[in-house]
């Protein structure tokens, strides 16, 4: 007995000196990417993991449609972040009637506050996120869709999300109506055993000959 509890406790010290360490850790978030860009006029899909991220984009793309999911999360790492900070917005028809909800850098946006989106920005150009159903319903409040942009470069550098995952409202389908249309149903042969086949004619009609097999 005495051995035993000795050897628990070793290893529950050792857990926690490894996790205190840091030689362990959880996955921060889900999918990853990196963003370049192309001057002030576009940021540049440049890497992303796992490999199937299920983005639905490209290495090389330029202001990508990204593909995400409610309820999954995000790390962003941005190249050149100092000129080109990125903003998580409801996007408008233009910049001017875009409305960021998180942004990267000394700028504050009110989703960076909520405990459930959990927003990290490291300062050196790297952001970590959830992707909650609050902060979707945020993203699209008045005609606003989900998107990203650069702030300094907003009418130049700027992209869409496109969300999926989204929770099921009614998932019951409604019933069919009855129709106008009368089906009757006419007994054409009875107590055949086996087997039944259907068979071309033979006339080149193309029609369909019932093939009976009598035991």
């Amino acid at each position: 007995m005495i051995k035993r509890e000795f050897s628990l406790g070793f290893f529950a010290g050792l857990i926690t000196f490894l996790g205190a360490s840091g030689a362990i850790q959880a996955n921060s978030h889900d999918v990853a990417w990196t963003f370049g860009n192309v001057g002030a006029f576009s940021y540049r899909l440049d890497d992303f993991s796992p490999a199937d991220a299920g983005l639905g984009a490209s290495i090389g793309q330029e202001d990508p449609a990204l593909t995400i999911y409610i309820g999954r999360r995000y790390q962003i790492t941005v190249t050149n972040y100092t000129a080109h900070p990125l903003q998580i917005l409801a996007k408008g028809a233009s910049a001017g009637t875009d409305i960021p909800l998180s942004s990267m850098g000394a700028t504050t946006s009110p989703f960076e506050f909520d405990p459930e989106v959990a927003w990290e920005d490291d300062g050196a150009g790297t952001v970590t996120f959830t992707l909650t159903l609050n902060l979707y319903n945020a993203m699209t409040e008045s005609g606003h869709v989900p998107g990203y942009r650069c702030r300094p470069h907003a009418s130049l550098m700027r992209g869409d999300f496109n969300v999926l995952g989204l929770p099921l409202t009614n998932p019951i389908p409604k019933p069919i109506e009855k129709g106008s249309i009368n089906i009757e149903l006419e007994t054409v042969a009875s107590g055949l055993a086996a087997p039944v086949d259907l068979k071309p004619a033979t006339d080149g009609t193309g029609r369909k000959v019932l093939k009976i097999v009598e035991l």
